[in-house]
């Protein structure tokens, strides 16, 4: 799940490399708007017209041109854009973070380093938590505000987003709701569900979003509806404010 409009320009002198990191982009996430340059100049003339909100910055360009120059010229156009530089080395890592780089990443680069960059871009921009998860060859980044509930499923763990796709990830449980944040509340045993999607709660049973229920066991009632309590509490609170 991306971030609504999200654009994101790549610069980097070897074409191989745009379609690669493009490639991975797009496995995160099918809705991102991803375009290549092979110089600093085509990235800043495209950068004049239109706003990335993020970019991909090789910092040995062509000709000598140094990446980091370019990130500088491309925050006076757009100074709300950030940046995750790529390179060879760990040459320039200081002069990176001291513009406050999202990231430096060392070629050859991993899935997971790409959705690191992702991660940290959806934090400083304020937006919800997020969930990368290894489902096949893929990796998926999951906004946590979308996900209704996590199900125990014998060696793997079903999520259930709430635009009705179900992940099966072959990931244990446990391992998965260590991942999520506090508006999940384990309920049972092998379910958590997101306290955000409960749209009833009555004295023996939870109603979700996705019109699945379930019952309470007796002795964790209590226990149950005074978390939820808190948290409808809190939520009410900051709506507020």
């Amino acid at each position: 799940m991306g971030q609504p409009g999200m654009n994101i320009a790549i610069c980097d002198d070897d074409n191989l490399e745009i379609l690669h990191l493009t490639g991975i982009l797009q496995q995160l996430d099918k809705d991102l708007s991803i375009e290549g340059f092979e110089t600093g100049e085509a990235m800043l003339a495209a950068a004049s017209e239109r706003a990335f909100d993020l970019a991909f910055l090789d910092i040995r360009l062509q000709n000598g041109v140094n990446g980091i120059d370019v990130a500088k010229d491309l925050l006076k156009l757009r100074p709300t854009v950030r940046i995750a530089f790529t390179t060879g080395n760990d040459d320039h890592a200081v002069d990176a973070f001291s513009i406050n780089a999202l990231h430096y990443l060392i070629k050859p680069y991993l899935p997971e380093d790409i959705a690191e960059v992702l991660r940290r871009y959806r934090v400083s921009q304020g937006s919800q938590s997020t969930l990368a998860l290894h489902i096949g060859r893929n990796i998926h980044t999951l906004l946590q505000d979308d996900i209704i509930k996590a199900e125990s499923n014998g060696h793997h763990t079903l999520i259930t987003m709430r635009n009705g796709t179900e992940y099966s990830v072959r990931q244990n449980f446990s391992d998965i709701t260590s991942l999520l944040n506090d508006n999940f509340l384990n309920i049972k045993r092998g379910v958590s569900v997101n306290m955000q999607h409960i749209i009833r709660f009555n004295s023996t049973e939870i109603h979700l979003t996705d019109n699945t229920k379930y019952l309470l066991r007796r002795d964790k009632r209590r226990e149950i509806r005074e978390i939820y309590t808190a948290f409808s509490a809190g939520r009410s609170q900051s709506e507020k404010t």
